[in-house]
């Protein structure tokens, strides 16, 4: 260790810290007693597992903070989980290897609900991590044809900068589930101990020979595009790592309780006729039903004027909204104000952060009778959720399902939410059928029962409500490299056709993902922002 380091961080030695040969997760503290310590003493972290979890990192975030504000840094290698189509995808040559692997992490991303503040904070430390160049993941799989073995290893490795170095290995995956919930144990081995020292080099030159995929019988390799999508979708702030406090270790913040009232039409609010029309219509089919309403025509208003009528013939009603994005769940939540309710809002980043407690006990209490009417607030990711699921389920009877922007759980990943029986249910969209996703479309309509209204454009024009507009397309073209891109992922797309049993053919789940990535060249293409451009510079010049 240099003088600076010495004068800055005094005695900084791994071999200062008191070491057991073995550790035991339900015997030891874990985090505190073996990752704490030696992390915040390290300047290198290297493990290999057949599982990596962000989980991990919260669970011994004080050793990763001191690790980082000593300029440190994270190596890990880990196993990506394939499924049956991926590794018969790879058997039978249909795609490379690496790019089987880079569609399963990226579908594993898609799969994330970050839609609490512990979720939100811990994949955007993950983020942060990676975009400092603290944390550097690389995946391993197996060289046998099949695709299908794993790399399950289980190696850890700590050094300082005195080149003290702590090698581990044992059953315990880098996940909060294996640092304090599952039954693991674990060997240990110092360098400084002259019988540990051999081992010791044999495991960090085979962590070496792993990372630089120089081990004969794996692949291992780096997928910078799935780090890319990480900081993409989770970093949401800059992180100051040397006053950076875990959610854990935050004040909480002290919230009222949610009153909880019936909702009920305001006085100064009058519903038009085709609204009123479509509630009764609602009403008479036992309350389920959908309002196919264009955009502007008043779908919200109507939606809790059904909601508000509903609670006129019920002693018990919780009402339960749903929505595909935050800022949609804040716009609701004035309305459902205005109609006298005081909702529970549930998503990342939400005011009311114990809001599942919150679910819990008014959900307790709502069965008990002490609250008779109830109404939630939340995102499609958060009303999915295992947890929001759990508690909903329990009075699926007494509960009104009003879904925004209902198209959206037709989704494959929020089809799941149809299987529950609500006793009312309602959708809201202004356009229902699902592009080139029939299943979808008749999920929605197989849940949801019949439409009680159905009021397009030119009627809403036609008859006053919308002001009249002249639609204008402007062309564009992609630009050399996003066609290129655009065919190199038409052509993979191609090989993502499957025929069904019944003659009909569509695209597999990763030719979905593909078409996904593949619509958002179109989507962001280059050209749209020229034309743009030129068409706001027209209207300045009065053309």
């Amino acid at each position: 260790m240099n003088d600076i380091s010495e004068r800055c961080f005094g005695s900084m030695r791994l071999s200062d810290v008191s070491i057991r040969p073995e550790y035991r997760t339900l015997r030891d503290d874990v985090p505190r007693d073996f990752y704490v310590p030696l992390l915040s003493r390290a300047c290198r972290y290297r493990r290999a597992v057949g599982f990596f979890s962000s989980t991990a990192l919260l669970a011994i975030l004080p050793g990763v903070c001191g690790l980082v504000r000593r300029g440190g840094r994270m190596e890990v290698v880990a196993s990506p989980h394939l499924s049956e189509e991926d590794c018969e995808a790879i058997e039978r040559g249909y795609r490379e290897r690496s790019e089987v692997i880079e569609t399963a992490l990226l579908r594993e991303l898609d799969d994330v609900e970050a839609d609490s503040p512990e979720m939100h904070d811990r994949w955007n430390l993950l983020a942060n991590l990676i975009a400092g160049g603290f944390l550097d993941i690389r995946i391993a799989t197996t060289k046998d044809l099949s695709g299908a073995g794993m790399y399950h290893e289980k190696l850890g490795l700590i050094e300082d900068e005195a080149g003290n170095v702590v090698a581990f290995s044992g059953s315990m995956n880098e996940s909060v589930t294996g640092l304090a919930e599952n039954y693991e144990a674990f060997d240990v081995f110092c360098s400084w101990h002259a019988e540990d020292a051999a081992r010791v080099q044999a495991k960090a030159a085979a962590f070496d020979a792993i990372w630089n995929d120089e081990e004969p019988s794996l692949d291992v390799r780096a997928f910078p595009e799935v780090g890319r999508e990480i900081l993409r979708r989770y970093q949401t702030e800059t992180l100051d790592f040397d006053n950076y406090v875990a959610p854990e270790e935050r004040p909480k913040d002290v919230l009222p309780p949610v009153p909880r009232g019936r909702l009920t039409k305001p006085e100064n609010v009058t519903l038009y006729d085709y609204q009123q029309e479509a509630i009764e219509r609602w009403l008479a089919a036992d309350g389920c039903g959908i309002f196919d309403m264009a955009t502007g025509t008043g779908k919200t208003y109507t939606g809790l004027g059904a909601a508000a009528a509903l609670s006129e013939h019920r002693e018990k009603l919780a009402v339960v909204i749903v929505c595909p994005f935050q800022h949609l769940v804040e716009q609701w939540a004035g309305d459902v104000r205005a109609f006298g309710g005081e909702p529970i809002i549930a998503y990342s980043g939400s005011p009311q952060r114990d809001y599942k407690k919150r679910i819990r006990d008014s959900v307790f209490d709502f069965r008990l009778g002490v609250c008779p009417y109830l109404t939630i607030l939340c995102t499609n990711a958060t009303f999915a959720s295992e947890a929001v699921q759990k508690e909903l389920s329990k009075i699926a009877d007494d509960v009104l399902l009003l879904v925004d922007e209902a198209h959206n759980l037709g989704a494959m990943h929020l089809r799941k939410t149809l299987e529950v029986p609500y006793r009312y249910r309602l959708a809201l969209s202004a356009t229902l059928e699902r592009h080139h996703d029939a299943g979808g479309t008749e999920a929605l309509l197989r849940y949801f029962g019949e439409k009680c209204i159905e009021y397009d454009l030119g009627r809403a024009i036609r008859e006053g409500k919308l002001t009249p507009y002249d639609y204008h397309p402007v062309v564009v073209t992609l630009t050399e490299p996003e066609r290129e891109a655009y065919a190199a992922l038409t052509k993979r797309i191609a090989k993502c056709i499957v025929k069904k049993r019944n003659g009909r053919t569509e695209l597999n789940e990763m030719g979905k993902m593909l078409a996904l990535k593949r619509a958002r060249i179109v989507a962001g293409a280059e050209g749209k922002l020229t034309a743009l451009r030129e068409l706001m510079e027209a209207r300045r010049r009065g053309r």
